[in-house]
């Protein structure tokens, strides 16, 4: 959902907006896809953000500006999102978001204290295993006490699904399962006790009758996954394509 590395060059001057997103979707379309992506924003992340709709709010690699903007139809009014692509920034703002260009290596340095949330959506990934603790204690330290660092990532334990989601992407660096992204995380300075680790739960279309029975399916899936791992000395218990980890400064 957004470019991620500043060093990606095409030969022939393709960007990675148009690469990802003109000859994958019709932009016309952005505006439906908004507000779906709004109702699996508001289910999966709403209830870990702050009350305060003055909050301080970053969201990192923004692409297409679909976090920006359900944050602004929650009601969020100092939201910023940063993307590296001039192209994502052009857009973002042709749709009257808040966005400005800037890169995850970067971006923090200077800015300590400074938010109440930054997230992290689909970027950790891409970010180099030498530099990502790096990155991490920057994100720390631009944090106010209490501050919130959200991060959704493609969940490595899954066994159908990690391998196809690790190289659906060349920029792909590296992925994580519930106990790695907790590795990180200690390591970059943030305390155990405040690292939460849940599911994304995709399944929250509740008007369309197929969705109960996808989740239905799912939720099995993941119970017989579950079990395996457990029979093999396992501790996984998060089998989603992806996960989101909650992390309190």
């Amino acid at each position: 959902m957004g470019t991620y590395n500043d060093d990606i060059e095409v030969e022939n001057g393709t960007s990675y907006f148009e690469i990802n997103f003109k000859y994958r979707k019709n932009l016309k379309s952005m505006k439906k896809e908004y507000k779906r992506y709004y109702q699996f924003f508001k289910y999966n992340y709403a209830k870990y953000l702050p009350k305060d709709k003055e909050a301080r709010i970053v969201d990192m690699a923004c692409g297409i500006g679909e976090t920006v903007n359900s944050l602004q139809e929650l009601g969020y009014t100092n939201v910023t999102g940063v993307d590296f692509d001039i192209e994502n920034v052009k857009f973002c703002k042709s749709q009257g978001l808040s966005v400005e260009q800037g890169n995850i290596y970067d971006y923090f340095k200077d800015k300590k204290e400074k938010f109440d949330v930054v997230i992290l959506n689909d970027i950790i990934e891409h970010i180099e295993k030498k530099a990502v603790i790096s990155v991490l204690k920057e994100i720390r330290q631009s944090l106010n006490g209490g501050g919130v660092l959200v991060i959704k990532t493609v969940n490595a334990a899954n066994p159908f699904l990690a391998s196809a989601s690790r190289y659906m992407d060349f920029t792909h660096e590296i992925i994580y399962d519930e106990f790695s992204i907790r590795d990180v995380l200690l390591i970059a300075g943030f305390k155990a006790e405040r690292i939460y680790v849940k599911e994304s739960n995709l399944y929250v279309f509740w008007t369309n009758p197929l969705n109960y029975i996808a989740w239905l399916l799912n939720s099995f899936i993941n119970l017989m996954l579950r079990c395996y791992f457990i029979l093999n000395f396992k501790k996984q218990k998060i089998f989603t394509k992806n996960f989101i980890a909650v992390i309190r400064k």
